[in-house]
């Protein structure tokens, strides 16, 4: 805090004392004049460093220190500073093991600043280094014969109400549905493509169309010889 105090007291030097409407406007020797309230504690500066940025600057510090203020006032303490700050290596803990409970992660986040620890302290020594990685070894075939012998006593209704995070309800309230309507949205109502059309239209039985007297899968009505047909294209551009 005495850093802090000094640091203000050398950012700027109180000039004079000027009275406006009743409150004191201090002059700093950079020009800066501030004006303060002791009434609500209100405090003004020429800088406008906490309209911009929301922190009040060292030119108000510089007064409040004449006043012998050794708190910040509530109304300078703005909610964007108020809010919960999360350690990075919190959250990479809780997206990697996706852990729900702020005791687990605690305790993962101190097990692994630990492990950092461990691996700084004997980066630089290969024998020490060597030591370190067979007690992990032998730590970890430690750990792991006992997640085995555990999780083979726990039951899979355990396990299963573990992950979904509630019991497993024994009453059966949602039946299959007697009937299901598809609503001639089945199998046999897909599209077909080209292919399966013309497949389709090949193996249908052939008759003798009027117009063309010929033995194909058209009749007169659309025939291509039809005048009706051949004057199609033009009553469509009319």
């Amino acid at each position: 805090m005495s850093h802090f105090i000094d640091a203000c007291r050398a950012s700027g030097t109180l000039v004079s004392v000027s009275m406006v409407t009743s409150i004191p406007s201090y002059l700093i020797i950079q020009g800066l004049k501030v004006s303060f309230d002791a009434k609500d504690e209100t405090i003004e500066c020429e800088c406008l460093h906490f309209t911009f940025f929301g922190i009040l600057c060292s030119h108000a510090f510089r007064v409040f220190i004449d006043y012998d203020i050794s708190m910040i006032p509530e109304k300078y303490i703005l909610d964007r500073w108020r809010k919960n700050i999360f350690d990075i290596g919190f959250q990479k803990i809780n997206r990697k093991w996706r852990v729900c409970s702020t005791k687990i992660s605690n305790l993962l986040q101190d097990a692994t600043s630990f492990y950092e620890k461990c691996i700084e302290s004997v980066i630089h020594d290969k024998e020490k280094l060597q030591e370190l990685v067979n007690s992990l070894q032998q730590l970890s075939e430690t750990c792991g014969k006992d997640v085995a012998s555990r999780s083979s006593s726990i039951p899979i209704k355990d396990v299963v109400e573990n992950i979904i995070g509630v019991p497993i309800s024994t009453d059966v309230k949602i039946k299959i549905p007697s009937g299901i309507k598809t609503k001639r949205s089945g199998k046999r109502n897909r599209i077909k493509s080209a292919a399966e059309k013309a497949i389709a239209k090949s193996l249908k039985p052939k008759r003798t169309c009027k117009g063309c007297k010929q033995l194909v899968n058209h009749d007169l009505r659309n025939s291509p010889i039809n005048p009706s047909n051949v004057l199609k294209p033009f009553k469509k551009q009319q």
